[in-house]
């Protein structure tokens, strides 16, 4: 944030006072959780350039699922993720930026690539939203579905 004062960061759902505490307060802006039902819209309504996705590589983040980077992607917002699981079974050189190791270099250097190339970031939104049509939306993975609830019949 010190590199881009234009920048302003938008958290959803809970908020940390400890880690945004020398944040300058009039770039950040803070939505409490919604409802499951309105999150969608709320997410849209954002209208976000960029997601960050951090997670630490532990066994009760490995069983999470990668919705967070299938909300984004649906948008089309390209996200920074840190490439542990669930992200790294979605990652591509082309629909995110994935970070090994959570290096924080690394990090610095994802998000400025993404803030200073907006062509950039519409292609990796763009692939990052075709690779969810392609393999997590309902009108083309139904038939996954109902083959599982067949065969649990």
């Amino acid at each position: 944030m010190d590199r881009y004062p234009k920048v302003t960061l938008v958290l959803m759902g809970a908020k940390f006072d400890g880690t945004i505490k020398k944040l300058p307060k009039e770039r950040l802006e803070f939505h409490q959780w919604i409802h499951t039902e309105a999150y969608p819209y709320k997410a849209a309504i954002l209208d976000c350039d960029i997601s960050l996705i951090p997670l630490v590589d532990n066994g009760f983040n490995r069983c999470k699922s990668s919705i967070k980077w299938v909300e984004q992607s649906a948008l089309g917002i390209p996200s920074i993720t840190s490439h542990v699981s669930p992200y790294k079974e979605v990652a591509t050189e082309t629909n995110g930026i994935f970070i090994e190791n959570n290096l924080k270099e690394a990090w610095v250097k994802g998000i400025s690539m993404l803030i200073e190339d907006p062509v950039l970031r519409g292609k990796i939104g763009g692939e990052a939203y075709r690779t969810v049509l392609k393999h997590f939306d309902i009108n083309t993975q139904w038939v996954k579905w109902e083959s599982a609830y067949r065969s649990l019949l």
